[in-house]
């Protein structure tokens, strides 16, 4: 039995730094159990903020040409004048005929009573047609260089430099 406690002893010193209590090293009692000593060590955890080095970010703008093909939209109207002279007891509203819009133009005309007379109708008429029309169109675009420095050292990191722009954004 005493070999064992003394090769817990030393398994607890390499363990722990600490030698077992003396008390336990006598032996235990006659009629007692052997005594093996319980050691806890607790440990302390603390954080701190350090500083590793700094950043400084610049921005610039820069300025390319590109010229761009959009199809536009493009509307021409065609006015045709149909002259009607008739008369009419009221007032017509306007109407429409497919893609022609029918502006009636009235005109009082003096005789011995006064009678509405359909003048003439505008027919105003929509086309549309779809042109393209290139233009070169100056598109600014905005990079960063970041300049970090760790002890003392300073380190340049320009990603806009290194790849190439994947998308460009029209304004």
């Amino acid at each position: 039995m005493k070999q064992n406690r003394s090769i817990a002893g030393q398994t607890l010193e390499r363990l722990f730094g600490e030698t077992p209590d003396k008390s336990t090293e006598a032996g235990p009692q006659p009629g007692e159990p052997p005594l093996l000593p319980v050691i806890e060590k607790q440990a302390e955890i603390r954080k701190e903020r350090v500083e590793t080095g700094k950043v400084r970010v610049e921005t610039r703008v820069t300025e390319h040409t590109e010229v761009i093909d959009e199809a536009l939209m493009q509307e021409d109207v065609t006015v045709e004048r149909v002259p009607i002279h008739r008369r009419v007891n009221a007032p017509l509203p306007i109407r429409y005929e497919g893609d022609t819009m029918i502006v009636p133009l009235l005109e009082e005309v003096v005789v011995v009573t006064k009678e509405l007379m359909l003048k003439e109708e505008l027919r105003i008429t929509r086309r549309k047609t779809t042109v393209h029309q290139p233009q070169e169109v100056t598109l600014r675009s905005e990079e960063a260089d970041v300049y970090q420095s760790h002890d003392g050292r300073a380190t340049t990191e320009n990603p806009s430099a290194s790849e190439p722009q994947a998308n460009s954004t029209h304004e």
